[in-house]
């Protein structure tokens, strides 16, 4: 799909002038050039923050509206408004469009994290992390299903590489990735608590909530792995058994006059 011209762009005065860019085409050529060569980002626009206009270009933006967004997360956008390296980068915020800013540490839409905090109650803790300038590859927390775990320190090499993220379905993701041992990777995407399954290498495995907004995935080997999460909600199911039960009856009821 074409991605958009400048010409667009500008119409949708999406941008405004500032400091660090002479003309508005600039930020949209820097977006358009980054969104071309691959890489995966969100942006911070709080001038759509009630709409979802960015979508139209394949580009979410953070605090844009989508009727899917949980309370949690809404509790959350006060932090995320408060614009901290921590949270723009768990969150792979690539621009930052309120003053027009493009920020090159933050197009990783998934990381492993070095060191793992299982916190579920410490909320004020947590939330000055948030508000740092710390990293989340540094440090995180897991905030939901930790119970299994234990803080934890990972011990990191050139051997852990994500090699492919494939996000292009939004009911379906895929990561390819080799691990040297254990470790622990977020991926960013809003954590919801029912409806997404995952795999590692086909065995099922848990989805942990991590910095109160995003997935985790524990991996326990070392190895290439390929990690697997869909969407399919239990009502979903019950839903396609209702279709086919119904269409049976009326199946059986038309040919049962004949």
């Amino acid at each position: 799909h074409q991605f958009y011209n400048s010409e667009t762009i500008s119409r949708m005065k999406l941008f405004k002038k500032n400091r660090n860019y002479s003309r508005e085409s600039d930020i949209v050529e820097k977006i358009k050039n980054v969104k071309e060569s691959g890489k995966i980002f969100r942006v911070y626009d709080p001038s759509r923050k009630w709409n979802n206009e960015w979508s139209r270009y394949h580009i979410e933006n953070i605090v844009g509206y989508h009727p899917a967004k949980l309370s949690s997360y809404e509790r959350m956008l006060p932090i995320i408004e408060a614009k901290s390296n921590f949270i723009f980068k768990t969150l792979n915020i690539g621009f930052d469009l309120e003053v027009g800013n493009q920020i090159e540490s933050n197009f990783d839409r998934a990381f492993f994290i070095k060191k793992i905090i299982i916190d579920e109650d410490n909320k004020e803790t947590r939330y000055q992390t948030y508000r740092s300038d710390s990293s989340p590859s540094t440090l995180s927390y897991i905030t939901y299903r930790g119970a299994e775990l234990k803080n934890m320190i990972y011990n990191q090499t050139f051997e852990d590489i994500i090699n492919e993220i494939n996000v292009r379905n939004p009911n379906e993701i895929t990561i390819n990735l080799n691990t040297s041992g254990p470790q622990f990777l977020a991926i960013s995407e809003i954590f919801y608590p029912n409806g997404w399954h995952a795999t590692i290498n086909g065995i099922k495995t848990d989805i942990f909530q991590v910095n109160d907004l995003i997935r985790g995935i524990n991996i326990n080997d070392k190895g290439s792995h390929v990690i697997k999460m869909w969407f399919d909600p239990p009502d979903l199911k019950w839903g396609k058994v209702l279709s086919h039960i119904g269409f049976s009856v009326i199946f059986i009821f038309i040919f049962s006059k004949k």
